[in-house]
């Protein structure tokens, strides 16, 4: 039988306010599951997405959803659940901080309509470890590829409670979950939350993931790019110079983007230059989760020619 989705997103979707030094923007869509579907969608991808919210969750802002055709069968809206509602706070230096607000329930397997099984690649999306290591490995045993975003599973997106408590058997912990993962992405900070300390060199934590069980390793630098690795190769992708207005999100696109164009390419290189180039265009404006930051596939090809990265 064919796949009927190409990337099933889940995680928390957020009801969210960004506080910058000097202005304050909210509510808004946010959440990296957030990013991510909406993403995945406007780049072409048959994507669906897997969330819990309250019915206090704003009809508008799951607009972006609707009009970037991705499927909303697992959004599961209950009556006795609050929306996942959080601050995320940037400092001068960029540095961020979540507090959350309310919390809407971990996510189970239960909560995955069974059609969603019949995908290419199962993309996990936590914030604060709202995924337990024991689903991931129930879904992993249903599905082809498994994909994460190792902020939400110790990483800089966790909660310092939650983390100080990953880290008392840390590598135990981490290696619950990355076992029944295949890709993965992990920023510089997450990979200091996720393995206690830092990394000078962004191929050195390229080689811990792929240690710990990832088959298709992926760093984000930030304004520096990203590095992919696998056992057979490690390799750069090249950062592209834009005026930053917003960079919420960033990562979550990247990642998006490089699963979309994975599927179509089987070539890491080529997925990471489109990844990078999607993001570029995210960071270009703010405004949360909205088709007027997130590009569709034809903007993204268009700066891969201008920039001539192919």
């Amino acid at each position: 039988m064919e796949d009927v989705f190409d990337v099933i997103a889940m995680g928390l979707v957020f009801n969210e306010n960004i506080r910058f030094p000097d202005k304050q923007i909210g509510p808004l869509l946010g959440g990296t599951v957030s990013y991510s579907a909406v993403a995945l969608g406007r780049l072409g991808a048959k994507a669906g997405i897997v969330s819990n919210l309250g019915k206090d969750v704003p009809n508008a802002l799951l607009k972006p959803f609707y009009e970037s055709n991705v499927n909303t069968l697992g959004l599961n809206i209950r009556d006795d659940t609050p929306t996942t509602t959080n601050i995320l706070i940037y400092d001068r230096n960029g540095n961020k901080t979540i507090k959350y607000l309310k919390k809407a329930p971990d996510i189970t397997c239960e909560d995955i309509p069974e059609e969603y099984f019949n995908t290419k690649i199962m993309y996990f999306c936590p914030v604060n470890f709202e995924i337990t290591a024991e689903t991931v490995k129930k879904i992993k045993k249903r599905s082809e590829i498994t994909a994460a975003d190792m902020g939400g599973f110790g990483g800089a997106h966790s909660s310092e409670d939650f983390r100080n408590e990953f880290s008392r058997n840390r590598m135990s912990n981490l290696r619950n979950y990355t076992e029944n993962i295949d890709i993965a992405k992990a920023s510089l900070e997450d990979c200091t939350h996720l393995f206690g300390r830092k990394f000078n060199d962004s191929r050195d934590a390229i080689k811990q993931l792929l240690e710990i069980g990832i088959d298709i390793a992926i760093t984000t630098l930030g304004e520096k790019g990203a590095v992919i690795g696998t056992e057979k190769e490690i390799t750069e992708i090249p950062p592209i110079p834009v005026n930053a207005a917003d960079t919420t999100g960033a990562g979550d696109t990247f990642m998006a983007a490089f699963l979309a164009e994975y599927l179509l390419t089987d070539d890491i290189y080529k997925a990471g230059l489109f990844a990078s180039a999607a993001s570029s265009i995210l960071i270009e404006k703010t405004g949360g989760v909205s088709i007027a930051r997130i590009p569709d596939r034809e903007q993204v090809e268009e700066r891969i020619k201008r920039y001539k990265l192919i």
